[in-house]
């Protein structure tokens, strides 16, 4: 290994990854505010600006307390709701490693001529025992007189140093950019004294935190994430309080910690009944018990994970489904949802330039068999193609044959079409089993669906024989490979 290559395998050094950034630069900050949603919401938030932060070498800005959606929640005495601060949470001085944070009072008393900030809120204790109204009146006054960029990791990819560095680098792919706005740190914005980023009803900092960035290569990605990892952290009290919950109360369902019915059944076997008795088990006798598998499961119930964030990798598999409003038998009401999901399929498999292998159809019988969640018998039937397609007749067709071909008479209450065997598409791919002038047909065909989804939305056309369906409730979010209808 050469000397000069060693320093790009090392990003991972806790020396190296704040070396990595820029120095901070004299009053320059970035602001921000609590996220309207749950904790969760939170946590992205602030590890989305402590990357800016880091990368601009720019201070980050506490805000002040205000009460936190599902955690303060009644009121304390009339007229006023209980509060929460960031550090209540989150570990500060362990951000405070990797870049400069200052509490908001601090904040004030430091850049309060050179902002002129009024003097309401320059008051001794003015944040200390602040109300939401208060929280609310600092919070606009940022947002209309600071410079907001309104960036979020859904609409945006933040390019460093800056755009034309970074369309060279590994990140610029169509996936990884997945029709974001490419943006950067102009002369206006780096000589903006504050960069604040709100959270109201016009704008809001969340989306997929791991790929907010793209550079000229791998390096600062991956450090920005090990910045994440280790200096967005909570509190140690917060996991002494969740193993406290853990002991106390008897959890459930294994589905939290992604445990299936047969290895459900394999921890009941040991007596192991809820997440509860494995968090409380001692880590050698699982081992003993379960072996590897067990010490991981085991440590997914006593929350810890310690798995590296993956950005981006190849898709396994593309699928949706629908719940029907009512159990159907009629098997061309079936067709037709099975065309709607094979179109939808097949267009975000296009838009990705994948082909794929398998077709899969998965259905849910109206008939209960059981008590809970899995008392409906789901099935699922899978075809292997002569060849890789991105075709959306051709899955319709094999998902239909597959139903015709499963026997079923019985009502059913989901049907699902996926894909699996992912390849990439290759570029000028022909068809071994079609001929080619039909081939060439369908290609153009399914180019113009595509262009006319690409102006006019996902639902502007549709094939002839095709009915409706609409998605299940949890795969309403946008998916890989498609279009977000509210741009």
């Amino acid at each position: 290994m050469t000397d000069s290559a060693q320093p790009n395998l090392e990003y991972w050094n806790e020396r190296l990854l704040v070396d990595q950034f820029p120095q901070r630069r004299a009053h320059r900050y970035i602001t921000f505010d609590i996220d309207q949603g749950g904790l969760n919401n939170v946590r992205l938030v602030l590890e989305y600006v402590a990357v800016v932060a880091a990368i601009t070498g720019r201070t980050l800005v506490l805000p002040p307390q205000r009460p936190w959606y599902l955690i303060d929640t009644e009121p304390v005495q009339p007229g006023h709701l209980s509060t929460t601060a960031i550090d209540d949470i989150f570990n500060v001085p362990a951000l405070g490693q990797a870049i400069e944070v200052l509490a908001i009072s601090e904040f004030v008393a430091t850049a309060r001529n050179h902002l002129d900030i009024p003097s309401r809120f320059c008051e001794p204790g003015f944040f200390g025992q602040s109300t939401l109204e208060q929280y609310v009146d600092w919070s606009n006054w940022l947002y209309e007189n600071m410079e907001v960029p309104a960036w979020n990791p859904y609409n945006t990819l933040i390019c460093y140093p800056d755009i034309e560095s970074a369309r060279s680098g590994p990140q610029m792919t169509e996936m990884y950019v997945d029709n974001r706005e490419l943006v950067e740190f102009t002369p206006w914005l780096t000589a903006a004294p504050v960069l604040h980023f709100p959270s109201n009803n016009q704008l809001r900092t969340l989306g997929p935190v791991a790929t907010m960035l793209a550079a000229t290569d791998h390096v600062m990605p991956c450090i920005a994430r090990r910045l994440i990892k280790h200096h967005v952290r909570y509190r140690q009290e917060i996991f002494e309080l969740a193993e406290k919950i853990i002991s106390e109360f008897d959890f459930g369902s294994f589905d939290a910690i992604h445990v299936g019915p047969v290895a459900e059944s394999r921890l009941g076997m040991l007596g192991i009944q809820k997440v509860g008795d494995l968090a409380r088990m001692d880590p050698r006798r699982i081992e003993e018990l379960l072996g590897d598998w067990g010490l991981d499961v085991g440590r997914l119930a006593r929350g810890e994970e310690y798995s590296e964030v993956e950005p981006y990798r190849d898709p396994r598999s593309y699928s949706e489904e629908n719940t029907f409003g009512s159990d159907i038998a009629d098997r061309q009401v079936l067709n037709s949802a099975i065309i709607t999901h094979a179109e939808s399929v097949a267009r975000r498999l296009r838009a990705d330039r994948f082909r794929a292998r398998t077709v899969v159809l998965k259905l849910k019988l109206g008939q209960r068999t059981a008590p809970g969640p899995r008392g409906y018998p789901t099935l699922s039937r899978r075809v292997t193609l002569p060849e890789a397609t991105d075709d959306g007749e051709t899955i319709s067709r094999s998902a239909i044959d597959l139903l015709a071909r499963s026997g079923l008479d019985a009502p059913i209450r989901l049907l699902g079409v996926g894909v699996a065997n992912i390849v990439r598409e290759s570029p000028g791919q022909l068809s071994l089993f079609e001929p080619r002038e039909r081939n060439a047909r369908r290609e153009r065909l399914n180019d113009a669906l595509d262009e006319v989804t690409r102006r006019f939305g996902n639902e502007a056309v549709v094939r002839g024989e095709r009915g409706g369906a609409e998605r299940a409730s949890l795969s309403t979010q946008i998916k890989r490979g498609e279009r977000d209808e509210s741009e």
